[in-house]
Parts: C-alpha cells; sequence; structure tokens
C-alpha cells in the first residue's frame, strides 16, 4: 500500500492509495498467521561503520523496533561528542549483532488482549562515569 500524503490546516494526513501497506517511514511491514510484524530489515543492513556520530545516529532510529539494542544504544549516545577507541568499539559490536539478525523486529499480536503498560524510573546522579542523572522507560502492548 502507498500511502500520500498532503498538508492541511490541521496537520500531515495519510491517505492509502491501493494495496496492504509494506513500508512506512523506512519500517517494513509484514503480516503472518500471528499477527503483523514491524521491522527495519532493510535500514539495518544499509548501516555505516565509518564515523561513531553517524552511526549512533543511525543506531537510535533502529531502536523504534529493535528493542533489543535500546540500552547499548542509550548508553553509548553519552559519549557521542568525545567517543573514545572503546565507544567505537562497542559500537561496533552492535551493529555487527543487528547484521546477525537484521530481520528482528516487533510482533503486533493477533490473538490476546489488546493491553498497554507502561513504566518509567529514573535515578538522580547514579551513572558511575558522569554522574549524570538516568532515566528509562519500558512500553509493553
Amino acid at each position: 500500500m502507498e500511502l500520500k500524503t498532503h498538508r492541511s490546516s490541521g496537520g500531515w494526513w495519510l491517505h492509502p492509495e491501493q494495496g496492504d501497506l509494506k513500508y512506512f517511514i523506512g519500517i517494513e511491514v509484514a503480516r503472518s498467521n500471528n499477527g503483523i510484524i514491524l521491522n527495519q530489515r532493510k535500514y539495518s543492513m544499509g548501516v555505516n561503520s565509518r564515523v561513531y556520530q553517524r552511526l549512533l545516529r543511525r543506531l537510535l532510529y533502529l531502536t523504534n523496533t529493535r528493542l533489543d539494542i535500546s540500552f547499548a544504544v542509550q548508553h553509548l549516545s553519552q559519549f557521542m561528542h568525545k567517543p573514545k577507541k572503546y565507544d567505537l568499539e562497542a559500537i561496533l559490536r552492535v551493529v555487527r549483532y543487528i547484521k546477525k539478525n537484521p530481520g528482528q523486529g516487533i510482533l503486533l499480536s493477533m490473538s490476546g488482549k489488546s493491553q498497554m503498560f507502561a513504566y518509567c524510573d529514573s535515578d538522580w546522579a547514579t551513572c558511575p562515569m558522569s554522574r549524570r542523572s538516568i532515566t528509562g522507560f519500558c512500553v509493553k502492548l
């Protein structure tokens, strides 16, 4: 399904043209008997490891559907402006992990209840390296 957008006074609107939705803003939509799978396989295969900041921006975008890398990417983003050699080595480990599992994503199950649970937590000055506050959240569908 292609989605076309148009601008009106109320904001941007999406209009489905025809068929099933396959891609939307870089996220692949695949249907199965178990439900709908959202992943970024195409995007994850194009990750470039030349520049730490560019790579980190791409990884941050991947965390939309790759929740398994969220903590590592958030931690590595703290060193975006002054990355050290071991920071680059760590980010390349994340890239290797993604390339081993490029199609991993989120399954929106057709069975069961449709409930959303959200959890959040924050700790004041708990990062042992920077003494900065850390905030985290988790949303479960």
